[in-house]
């Protein structure tokens, strides 16, 4: 029996997905990216294809999505200087679907 994948992003470049499948897998859960060389290749091919997908398994949809979820604490290092945090919000477009 296969164990299903599960988009629960898509993005335009695939740096992006890379960043937000190395935020995955820092927290323990396996994390594929589908259709990166095609929009590798001409980026032009992004909307066509449907971006660049990061996908997990179905089991670990839930927690996945929580985890991307999570702001980014950053140092502010241009306007509060060392020390003070700050909080990025990433671009996901995330697939709620229940």
């Amino acid at each position: 029996m296969s164990r299903p994948l599960t988009i629960i992003a898509t993005f335009s470049h695939p740096f992006e997905a890379h960043l937000a499948k190395g935020k995955l897998e820092s927290e323990g859960v396996e994390a594929f990216i589908a259709d990166e060389n095609i929009v590798g290749i001409n980026w032009l091919y992004s909307n066509l294809v449907g971006g660049v997908k990061l996908k997990v398994w179905e089991e670990d949809r839930e927690e996945a999505l929580k985890i991307l979820d999570e702001k980014v604490p950053l140092l502010e290092l241009i306007d509060g200087g060392l020390g003070e945090e700050s909080h990025l919000d990433h671009h996901v477009k995330s697939d709620r679907r229940h």
